[in-house]
Parts: C-alpha cells; structure tokens; sequence
C-alpha cells in the first residue's frame, strides 16, 4: 500500500517545519527479460520528499491582477508587479492575456493591468515567473486560457479511448458551452477511470470557475487575488494519490489533519483513508525513519545493493551522477555484470532525482559497456521509469561518449540541507 506521509521535524529553534514523503514500491520490471537481480524488490521505498515551512510562502497558482512595470522586447519579455512590491517574470511568446484596461493594440504595454498566475516562485536571485495562460485544475480536467483545443495527458496510451474523449467532449461544448473557445482542455490521467458525464459536469464547473474570475478581474483594482491556490501540503498529498490503488495519509499534525479533513481527500479517492498519529513515545518522524532518509539525500554517495554506488555531484549549469562498481562481485561475464549494474543504478538514480528535486540538466555516466543491444535497452528502460514521474522528465539519448542525457522540469528548487533539525 502506498503511504502519504507528513510529519512534524524535531527542531532546536523552534520553528514549524513538516516533511511530506511518499512511500511506495519502487519496482518497474523491464518489458524483456534480463538477468537482473533484486531490481523488482517490492519493498517501500521514499520516492518523493517535501518540506514545508510556515515563513515559506508559495505563491504558485495564485491567479492576481498584475501590473506591467516594464517591457523589455529584446527578450520578448515583461516585468509585472502581481503584488505590491513583489514583481514576477512574464514571457510574451504564446501569450493571449486578458486585458483589463482600455487597448488600442493587442500587444502588453507598460501600465496595462492584465491577468496573470504564479507559474513558479521567487528562486534565490530569480524574480517569480508568471502567465498570462492561466490554469484552472480540476480532477479529471485542465482548462488553459488563450489556448485551444482539447488534448489528453500522455500517459494515456489507449488511443481508441483518446479519440472518444475528444470527440464527446467536442461535442459537449459545442452545445452547451458558448465562450469554450477562450481556452484549451486537457484530460488528465485520472480522467481514464472516470465517466464521461463526471468528466462533462466538471467541465461545466470549471467553466463556471473560469467565467467568475474574468467577471470578478473587471470589476477590482491591481494586485487583486482573484483565486488562491490550494495549499502545499495539498498540492503534495494529491500528486501522490493514484485511482484505484490503495492509499494511507498519514500525519502527526492536528492542523493538517483537520485541513485534509475539510479537504474531503479521503472520500474524493476510492481506496484511500486518513489517519492522525498519536503517539508520544515514538514520533512519526522516527517511525519512518526520516532521519535516514534526509542524510541520504545530503550525501553525495549513495550504495547500491550489489556493492556498487552512485556520486551525485551538483553544479551551477547541470548536476552529474556517476555510476560506479565498487565492490560488486563480478559474474562469469563482464558485460552482463556490468548491464545489471547499470539497470540497478538506474532505478536509483530515478529515484534520487525525485526525492531531491533535481531538476534542469542531468548528466550520467554509466559503466561502459560494448555491446550495443544492452545500451539500447538501459535507455528504453530509464524511459520507462521516469515516465511515472508526475514532473516532466525527459530522457534524451546517450552520447557517443556514453553519457547519457536527462533533464527534468524545474517547478521548486532542489531539497536543500536544513540546519538544526533532528
């Protein structure tokens, strides 16, 4: 059974800090079969970890009424003051802002108010980025102003279902939604299990949604919050709920529990309860060993089970991880000792990527190996696995210096080492 765990962190200076971790079993057998052992362990292993700290505002999601301070067209781009002091970074490729002032022109000028949502948050020197295309999120849909259109999520691989969808629901809003033509929608996973008339009455709500905010933009001033987003700690438990598999939250916490509550988490998903843990002798924390779980992701060692053991080196323009033996015992073939090695290493290396956050450019050196079969099926089967990832992740190819190439969406920055917790 999957676990959602988050727990209150032991800290000397008194401050609230939580840690959010999905627990799961981190199996993903290749399709062919190999001669690897011990990859396909159904043990529980942390393949998401998040902190959440009370002075560490979010803003992402926020939908506001921005304010455009400057347009700089050599970089097509535009700084937009979305709360009094606080200015945000916004692309103007591919954008179709909705304008609330009076335009003799289409094209965002200085001083114009228009409607913008926080995509990602202020990152150390980095100004918050923003868009002018905002999102409204529901279970099964995404509906996306100043596109069009209607997709489905890519991990849907039945294209009969993919073309029904699309047709109903082209269907649907044609009759019944007249303004449907300002935005795009997008089937998400969760979509698949549902019916089409749970599909087709969430679309009328967030159609609803979306028809409130534009009318409520006309009518207020700048830096006006027209929609907050859903909590973290909320964000961070669905990502990790999944329909029709069994699922246990579990916290330490009275706030978040009530919070989760209010929530209705557990009656919104089949298959998943909520429980509050109560126990003074043996802290959630410890129960779950959280100890041992942040030391490995400040390592920059980590073993595998067969002796081998990655290096997770960081950098300022990409993060480098190499594969090395160590002290594996190597069978009566090098190079099938070596392809078993690399699977293993890639299993793990999917994994460190998402419970420390990397994100950008991933560079991997596995071990070398010479017949060119085993490569190919190392790259099929690290696609595979960081296809589940719920960020984007892309697996590029291997170099003819055999370095093989990732890069991962950049939503929040890496998980970084909290002094004084523990």
């Amino acid at each position: 059974m999957k676990k959602i765990v988050i727990a209150k962190l032991k800290t000397s200076n008194l401050k609230n800090i939580h840690a959010g971790v999905i627990f799961d079993q981190w199996n993903f057998s290749m399709r062919e079969e190999t001669a690897i052992e011990d990859t396909s362990t159904i043990k529980e292993k942390a393949c998401n970890l998040q902190i959440f700290q009370e002075d560490n505002t979010s803003y992402i999601g926020n939908i506001y009424i921005g304010h455009v301070r400057d347009v700089v067209k050599n970089i097509e781009a535009a700084f937009v003051e979305f709360c009094e002091g606080t200015v945000g970074y916004l692309s103007l490729k591919n954008i179709n802002p909705v304008f609330l002032n009076k335009k003799n022109t289409d094209k965002v000028c200085e001083g114009d108010n228009i409607i913008v949502q926080v995509a990602k948050d202020r990152i150390r020197t980095k100004d918050a980025v923003l868009t002018g295309n905002f999102e409204l999120a529901g279970r099964f849909l995404v509906i996306t102003h100043g596109k069009t259109g209607i997709s489905v999520s890519a991990k849907i691989r039945d294209e009969q279902y993919k073309k029904e969808i699309r047709e109903k629901l082209e269907n649907f809003m044609e009759h019944n939604l007249p303004v449907a033509g300002r935005y795009s929608v997008i089937v998400r996973t969760e979509g698949y299990h549902a019916g089409t008339e749970e599909i087709e009455k969430e679309l009328l709500e967030l159609n609803a949604e979306y028809q409130r905010i534009i009318e409520l933009a006309e009518t207020r001033q700048k830096y006006y919050l027209l929609k907050l987003a859903e909590m973290p700690v909320l964000r961070f438990v669905k990502s990790g709920i999944e329909q029709e598999r069994e699922c246990e939250i579990v916290t330490d916490d009275e706030k978040i529990y009530k919070y989760l509550s209010e929530q209705k988490i557990h009656e919104l998903y089949q298959g998943c309860r909520l429980r509050f843990y109560e126990d003074a002798l043996l802290p959630l924390y410890k129960l779950y060993n959280l100890e041992g779980i942040f030391y490995e992701t400040y390592s920059s060692k980590v073993w595998l089970k067969s002796g081998a053991f990655l290096v997770i080196e960081y950098t300022e323009a990409l993060t480098v991880i190499d594969v090395n033996t160590g002290k594996c015992e190597r069978g009566k073939s090098k190079e099938t000792t070596f392809f078993q090695i690399n699977l293993e290493a890639a299993l793990e290396i999917a994994r460190q990527i998402r419970i420390r956050n990397i994100s950008g450019i991933i560079i991997v050196d596995f071990i070398d190996m010479e017949t060119e079969e085993y490569t190919k099926r190392l790259l099929e089967y690290m696609r595979e696995i960081v296809n589940k990832d719920s960020v984007k992740t892309t697996v590029v190819d291997i170099t003819k210096l055999h370095l093989m190439e990732i890069t991962r969406k950049k939503t929040t920055d890496r998980i970084q080492k909290i002094e004084q917790i523990f």
